[in-house]
């Protein structure tokens, strides 16, 4: 199989006016004699010059192949440069507990803004949609901040980045997500839950509640917090909730 700059090469060639005697040969071999890919254009071009078939007419194919490989140098250099950034967003992030943009902790929760998000693989739409969110107000939490994209996670571990723009900072929660499951035949088990009229254990029953329930949060005491779903409002322990951290306080 040829190499993907020979084609690459011979392609360009297409439609070019060549002498009938040039062959691409030893022009590849020049090119690839002193791994001047990697080396530089100034080592190519020395290489290439002291070569005794170089002509005028050859100038062309050689200005040609030194743009070639210094546009694959760039190609490779640059997603790299581009891995390794984000790579210390990470490190930054995770020493300092704040984003290096926005200087707000990390990790926080936040919440889906759109109903359609898509969940990327890396920081950069280049990178391949891992997963697409087709639901808006579920909470996830930042865990890392790079540019105008966010590393996510969701309730169930799940990690991958999204534009900043599709997040929100309306506080949301799901209520005891872990205590729903859904086994091999596709059937959902869910946990019943009481949401009380107040911050109490021995309060009124103000609704039951499914696990995986999606609420809004308005206020969480540290112990306790309301929320708000389908018109009714209850209360209910901090713990059982995934989209508050156990012991923040939240008031919106």
């Amino acid at each position: 199989m040829a190499h993907p700059l020979f084609t690459v090469l011979d392609a360009a060639g297409d439609g070019v006016d060549m002498p009938s005697s040039w062959s691409p040969l030893p022009f590849l071999h020049a090119v690839f004699d002193v791994s001047c890919f990697w080396k530089g254009p100034f080592v190519a071009t020395h290489h290439l010059v002291s070569r005794s078939w170089f002509s005028s007419s050859s100038v062309h194919y050689i200005a040609l192949s030194l743009l070639i490989a210094l546009g694959l140098g760039l190609a490779f250099a640059a997603p790299q440069a581009h891995a390794m950034d984000s790579q210390r967003a990470l490190s930054h992030d995770e020493r300092t507990g704040v984003g290096r943009e926005t200087g707000r902790t990390i990790p926080r929760f936040v919440s889906l803004k759109s109903a359609k998000v898509n969940l990327r693989v890396g920081p950069g739409r280049k990178y391949p949609i891992a997963w697409r969110y087709t639901r808006a107000g579920l909470p996830v939490e930042i865990i890392q901040e790079f540019s105008l994209w966010r590393r996510i996670r969701d309730s169930e571990g799940t990690t991958g980045w999204v534009l900043h723009s599709l997040l929100s900072g309306q506080r949301t929660a799901l209520i005891a997500p872990w205590q729903r499951r859904v086994n091999a035949a596709g059937v959902i088990r869910a946990s019943m839950l009481k949401g009380r009229r107040s911050a109490s254990s021995d309060a009124r029953l103000a609704a039951k509640l499914e696990a995986g329930l999606l609420a809004a949060v308005e206020h969480c005491t540290g112990a306790w917090c309301a929320l708000s779903a389908q018109k009714t409002r209850f209360w209910i322990k901090q713990n059982k909730l995934w989209g508050v951290y156990p012991g923040e306080p939240v008031d919106q």
